[in-house]
């Protein structure tokens, strides 16, 4: 194999994603981590590294939405293969199994049971210590679980304060 980057002839690596040599790649990672500034492969620009999606990422995040945005352009069932793939890698279920699970909560979260407007999907949610996946909600109600960090304890505390609130100061 010809290395992309040194141009020597040298043996392919084992991961193939790769184009380069072992060395380059080596090389390349240690750039990575102390370079302050790197070079886009796409748009050749030198960018700060807070410009770049993560240390060993050589495309600029510029760069990497124009490209997503082409390939949406090109292919509009791109979206739903990358959801599908997100909800594989993420929950390890189909879309099939997110719509049947959509159709026996109504379509409705299941915390405040309201329908998501239009253009919103309910979130898968799932329990971070087991992976077990509860139901699916909105992302408020999601978000709202994260933030007491699936805390009963924590949540029944915050409805404590609720209610003693709601009882000092009741809604007009």
């Amino acid at each position: 194999m010809i290395c992309k980057r040194c141009g020597e002839e040298k043996p392919a690596p084992n991961d193939q994603r790769y184009r380069i040599c072992e060395d380059c790649i080596q090389e390349s990672k240690r750039e990575a981590t102390r370079a302050p500034e790197k070079t886009c492969v796409k748009c050749n620009q030198v960018k700060p590294a807070v410009d770049f999606p993560a240390p060993r990422v050589r495309t600029c995040r510029k760069c990497v939405s124009q490209r997503i945005t082409v390939i949406n352009k090109k292919n509009p069932k791109y979206k739903e293969y990358q959801r599908a793939y997100t909800l594989k890698r993420m929950y390890g279920i189909t879309i099939d199994a997110y719509n049947q699970m959509l159709e026996s909560q109504g379509g409705k979260c299941l915390i405040c049971q309201r329908v998501p407007k239009e253009r919103y999907r309910l979130r898968v949610d799932h329990c971070h210590k087991t992976k077990t996946i509860r139901g699916l909600l909105c992302n408020s109600c999601n978000s709202g679980l994260g933030r007491f960090e699936d805390s009963v304890d924590r949540l029944k505390s915050a409805l404590r304060y609720l209610e003693a609130h709601e009882l000092r100061h009741p809604a007009k």
